[in-house]
């Protein structure tokens, strides 16, 4: 089954993608605390993460960096959600 990690303190979105991707069988993990996703990375090797851009207590910028220069996470999709409008600007 496919894992997916998703970081993220948006209850009400958490609920509607954990429910719209478990129909679809992917397996979700989420948290929305700085420290958890760290752990939960290295714990539930997942196959794909979902990171909102405006998660209290998370610097989700530094989060990526961190993902993608890691030599056993750089190879994991990571995909930037966020409800901002964010039109003229470059993530």
């Amino acid at each position: 089954m496919t894992k997916i990690l998703l970081i993220d303190d948006n209850k009400q979105r958490d609920r509607a993608l954990e429910e719209g991707l478990r129909l679809y069988g992917y397996e979700i993990v989420t948290t929305s605390q700085d420290n958890d996703w760290r752990s939960l990375v290295g714990n539930a090797c997942p196959d794909l993460i979902l990171i909102d851009m405006d998660t209290t207590g998370v610097n989700s910028w530094q989060v990526i960096q961190t993902l993608k220069t890691s030599s056993s996470t750089w190879l994991i999709p990571t995909i930037a959600i966020s409800n901002q409008s964010i039109e003229g600007k470059l993530l």
